[in-house]
């Protein structure tokens, strides 16, 4: 800090050595004593710096000033100048303000910075006071919230309660009002109706910045509707799945009746002729002839045999007479026959039944998981278990096989197989969910389907 007092023609009369130390380098407060002003400053006299003074002298009114002078050792300092009147001279102190300048500089280029972040960012920046007037907002926010047209100068200064009325109502504003009181930020996903957009999707966020309100309103619309198709899409999938399912059991249905009705009843009269043929060849004793039609009828059997193997593949009636869990029995005890896999079935028959939809679904889900175990798992056994609980029902196929990483079968995975995919999509076919369970290195597996009763 400077400060020097001037007689009334300007000359120094005194002045401080912190002053002289910090402005005058090098010099001695002797050697200053008696030198006019325009000696020492010489510039006072082109900036009309001098006028000033001498006014001040004359009047005795004070003055105050903000500029940059030239240090001898710091090159550009900010000074504050005080100049009043002493007796009739005149009194003047000088504080190196640089310091202060420089941070407010530093805070208006931050500020700046700031600001051209959040015109430029793909969300909505508004500011309010503690009053909840407006006091900043961006140009998106003006283009995206208010009417065509809208310039800042209309809206800023305006309460909250202007700009949107009914705020209060909705309770909004008393939630702000509580962000400002405790500190503690508020969110909020808002759905609001355009005219000419459709639904608006918003996620706002409200915190305290100072004494005021910061917000921030983040569009989600577009994330919003990939979901909405997302969803429709999934649900479309899963109706033609279950459309397909239908279809494919309805075939089977025909095929089996074909079979049935056509090919099985060929067969049946076949073998009934062939059974006369031998008796007639018997009687004549044509012993060659006799041994072509036993063979010939024994083909017979064995295809007629699996003709019915194939129609109750198809369409197992023990399903459709008896139900889910007579059928799951029935199927995994010709399934241990062929396989010398020991399969136990557990639970009681649902009642009432599930319904033919359900049951269907559910029995080939649990064909495709024992096909499964045969072609991946070496397994010793397996169990098949029905129950239900909290309105839902469960099916639980479990089998002591080698197991697997199940991340290695998710629909995105390299190798995911399709007797997986196919099970989890018939599962959300018929609303409901499939989830597998297992590990490598010999823990088994379990594959657990539920769906709403």
């Amino acid at each position: 800090m400077f400060i020097a007092i001037w007689d009334s023609q300007l000359r120094l009369v005194d002045v401080s050595d912190r002053g002289v130390k910090a402005f005058l380098p090098g010099k001695t407060r002797e050697e200053l004593i008696g030198k006019h002003i325009a000696e020492l400053v010489p510039e006072v006299m082109e900036t009309g710096r001098y006028e000033e003074y001498l006014e001040v002298i004359e009047t005795g009114e004070p003055f105050q000033v903000e500029e940059a002078i030239m240090h001898p050792r710091f090159a550009l300092r900010h000074t504050s100048i005080k100049v009043f009147k002493v007796q009739d001279g005149m009194g003047c102190v000088v504080t190196d303000i640089t310091q202060r300048v420089e941070t407010e500089q530093k805070l208006k280029e931050n500020e700046e910075r700031l600001r051209a972040f959040m015109e430029s960012a793909t969300d909505t920046f508004n500011i309010w006071d503690s009053n909840l007037d407006l006091i900043y907002t961006t140009e998106k926010g003006l283009r995206e919230f208010f009417p065509p047209g809208t310039k800042k100068e209309d809206v800023l200064g305006k309460n909250m309660t202007e700009l949107s009325p009914g705020i209060r109502e909705t309770g909004r504003y008393d939630e702000y009002l509580k962000v400002l009181e405790t500190g503690k930020p508020f969110f909020a996903d808002d759905i609001v109706p355009s005219p000419t957009l459709g639904n608006r999707y918003l996620t706002q966020r409200a915190f305290k910045t100072g004494d005021g309100l910061g917000m921030v309103t983040i569009d989600t619309t577009a994330r919003h509707k990939v979901e909405e198709e997302l969803r429709l899409t999934s649900e479309r999938i899963r109706a033609m799945t279950k459309q397909l399912s239908g279809l494919e059991e309805s075939e089977r249905q025909h095929i089996a009746r074909e079979l049935h009705d056509n090919v099985g009843q060929n067969m049946t009269v076949l073998g009934i002729n062939f059974s006369r043929a031998k008796a007639k060849m018997a009687e004549a004793k044509i012993e060659e002839v006799q041994s072509i039609l036993d063979d010939s009828q024994g083909l017979v059997e064995q295809t007629t045999e699996a003709i019915r193997d194939i129609m109750a593949n198809l369409r197992p009636p023990v399903l459709e007479d008896y139900g889910l869990l007579a059928a799951l029995r029935w199927h995994g005890e010709r399934f241990a026959l062929r396989t010398e896999i020991a399969i136990s079935v557990q639970g009681e028959e649902p009642d009432p039944r599930l319904g033919i939809d359900l049951e269907i679904v559910l029995f080939r889900i649990a064909q495709e998981a024992l096909i499964n175990i045969v072609k991946h798992a070496n397994a010793n056994h397996v169990t098949v278990k029905y129950n239900e609980g909290d309105g839902k029902a469960h099916l639980v196929i479990t089998d002591d096989g080698i197991g697997f990483n199940v991340a290695d079968m998710s629909p995105s995975a390299k190798h995911s197989g399709w007797g997986m995919v196919t099970m989890s999509e018939r599962a959300q076919s018929i609303g409901g969910s499939l989830r597998i369970e297992s590990s490598p290195g010999g823990g088994g597996t379990q594959i657990v389907v539920e769906v709403v009763r």
